[in-house]
Formats: C-alpha cells, structure tokens, sequence
C-alpha cells in the first residue's frame, strides 16, 4: 500500500513538473508582444516591444535568444495577422517602422505619441534646442562655444541658404587648459590648436527624413573641423540605424541625440570625424552672405589674438537644472 501511494507520488509530481514545463514553453513571442503591448496600451514598433520587455526581464520568461529578437517578433506578427482571422494583433503599415498594436485596445485609448520624449517634442520648437546642443557641446565636447546662425540674414539672392548654413557653429580654445606661456609659443609657431564646429539640428530623424537631413548637415558643415547632426528623437530600428551609422561612416558626420528631459543624458552616439584642413572658400562665402556667420569669425580670431574667450559674444551656457523637462 504505501509502495502504492508512493508510486502515485511520484507519478503525481513528474505530472506536475512536466506540465509546468509544457506551459514555461507556452510563452511564445507573440505572448511577449501581447503583454507589453498591453502594459503600455498604444501601438509600439517591435525595437520598442523587445527594448521594454528585456528591461523588465520578460525576455527570460521564454527564454529568448538571437541576434535581432524584435526582427523575429516582427515577422511572427505579420503572419499572424495575415493568416489567422482570430489574430489579436493588429498593425499600421502607413508608418515607419510599423507600428503593432491590439484588437481589444480601444482607439481612444492610444496614445498618438511613441515616448516621454516625443510627447514633450509636440510643443518643443526646434529653436528651442540650441540651449540644449550649447550646453552638451561645452560640457562634453571639450568646452565648445557656440553661436546661432540665422540663416534667414542672409540676403534673398542666396538661394540655397538651408544647404550652406548650419543652425549652429562652435569653436573650441586651448584658452583655460593649456598654460599661457604653452598658448603663447603655439601661436608663435602658427599652430594654435582651435577647433571649429558645424551643429544641424532636428527635432526628430526617422526613416523618412534621414537622407534629407544627413546631407543637409554635410552640405552645412564641409567647411568646419567636425560637422555633427543633432536630435532629440532618433528613431530605434536596427535597418535605421545601420544606415545612419553607414552614412556616418562614410560622410563623417557625427551624431548627436539630446535628451530634453534630462540633458545630462544626452550623448554621442556617433563620433565627427575630424578634418585637418578647413575650407576657406565656403568660410568666405559665409562670411560675404550672412552677418552672424561673420561676427562668429572676428569673435574667433579676436580670442585666438587675445588669448580669452569673451564668452558674452557666444551663446548663454544654461545650467542643466534650467533646461530639464518634466
């Protein structure tokens, strides 16, 4: 008798480890978009269903592994959808990349924006992220003074006004880091080691603007040491940001992604690389077709003369405190 019970047991516990097994591996891809999708209750690309889910480590739930995971989730939903009429999921092709979202989430429900950051950029001017690439370009790019450019000083015969001038320019000085005494033996030699930089910037760089953007920033920029595009919302899919980091590789333009909410956070994502000439006849021209552009340029050889930034000539550095949002 008891050899009985026992055997039932054990019969009892082996049912009830293989069942917990067989329901562990019940929790497919499609369960892990479902649920995420549900935490967040608005439609969400597959980066964003995966990036959530293995910040919460749901992944391990099904014990996901690949090289691009959300590539996969992608396809297993477009099929989905396609073949099976009781398909929970449902997608907008009419966006890039497309968007997933469910059937049992009510439209009124969705929020029409993607994150925090993009919710804050409906209102957010993109004069008003000057204050943000000054304050990231002195503080993390070696104290880089900037001035806005208003392209709109130039005069009207300059039609191609938005492909030469840049939102920003910057310039970097030995001023406050070397020695005096190194300074001054530099500029004797004729090679005091300034630096000038060239700031594009976007409000957001997505699929469908990426190449318009990108080349109006090397277009903007041929003329300075380091030209970088800078944005407050970089769209997160693998095909996207392989092409960027491509044209980045070949144009060498860097690239920049600022945080809004919390400026500290900003960074590089892709470093400028460096020309070691500039290209006086583009300064020139600059010079000759837009005021501000000019003054930027006296302001530069004056400091590099004096060996002192008059930092009232460049754009106010805001502290990070000041520039937070939310």
């Amino acid at each position: 008798m008891l050899a009985m019970l026992s055997m039932r047991g054990i019969f009892k516990n082996d049912f009830a480890r293989r069942n917990v097994v067989y329901y562990m591996k019940k929790y497919t891809l499609k369960d892990f978009a479902e649920q995420i999708i549900k935490e967040c209750g608005r439609p969400m690309t597959t980066s964003e269903i995966w990036q959530y889910g293995v910040e919460r480590g749901y992944e391990k739930k099904g014990g996901f592994v690949g090289k691009s995971p959300w590539v996969t989730i992608g396809r297993k939903l477009i099929i989905d959808i396609k073949d099976n009429p009781k398909s929970k999921f449902t997608v907008n092709e009419q966006v890039r990349p497309k968007e997933f979202s469910l059937k049992s989430i009510s439209a009124s429900n969705l929020l029409p924006i993607k994150n925090e950051t993009k919710r804050h950029l409906v209102k957010f001017d993109e004069r008003d992220l000057h204050k943000h690439i000054t304050y990231f370009s002195y503080t993390y790019l070696s104290r880089v003074y900037t001035r806005t450019i208003n392209h709109l000083r130039s005069g009207k015969q300059d039609r191609f006004r938005e492909w030469i001038h840049p939102d920003l320019v910057g310039v970097s000085f030995p001023v406050g880091i070397w020695d005096k005494e190194l300074i001054e033996l530099s500029k004797e030699m004729g090679l005091l080691p300034l630096k000038l930089y060239s700031f594009e910037l976007k409000k957001e760089l997505t699929s469908s603007n990426l190449r318009e953007y990108f080349f109006q920033a090397v277009s903007n920029s041929s003329w300075a040491h380091e030209g970088y595009l800078a944005t407050a919302f970089l769209e997160k899919d693998d095909d996207f940001l392989q092409e960027l980091k491509r044209l980045s590789n070949s144009f060498g333009i860097g690239i920049i992604r600022l945080d809004i909410i919390n400026p500290d956070d900003s960074e590089v994502i892709i470093p400028a690389k460096q020309k070691e000439t500039l290209d006086w006849e583009t300064i020139n021209k600059l010079c000759n077709v837009n005021p501000d552009f000019k003054d930027f340029i006296e302001c530069v050889k004056d400091n590099a003369k004096t060996a002192k930034i008059q930092k009232v000539l460049y754009n106010k550095i805001y502290d990070s405190d000041d520039l937070k949002l939310g």
